[in-house]
């Protein structure tokens, strides 16, 4: 339910990779959920194999609008590829349904604090 106590409409996931030198920017809109997991943990397996030395992942999260158990789970586990070879991991701008999510689910720390 939304907000305003409607039935929420879903939302398809859009992922983006944005590439700045060492760095980049993953977008992603919309639904984080099985269906979507795919395509996310695609992005950022290509992103990791494209980045060079002295590199950065960083996922902008500001556009999610619903994230379930399988989409923290890809969460989770872009980090630990991001780990697997010593590149930094951050996410930016979690949108208040993350928030919540890692907050319910004890994984805060995946998230800047506010």
């Amino acid at each position: 339910m939304s907000e305003d106590g409607q039935p929420s409409q879903a939302r398809p996931l859009r992922v983006e990779a944005e590439y700045d030198g060492p760095e980049v920017t993953i977008i992603i809109e919309g639904d984080l959920d099985l269906g979507g997991v795919g395509d996310f943990l695609a992005c950022v397996r290509e992103a990791l194999e494209r980045l060079t030395r002295d590199r950065s992942v960083t996922i902008d999260a500001h556009g999610l609008t619903y994230v379930d158990s399988s989409g923290l789970a890809a969460l989770l586990r872009a980090r630990a590829a991001a780990d697997d070879v010593a590149v930094p991991f951050g996410i930016s701008e979690p949108s208040r349904e993350l928030r919540r999510i890692a907050q319910v689910s004890g994984v805060a720390d995946l998230l800047p604090d506010e």
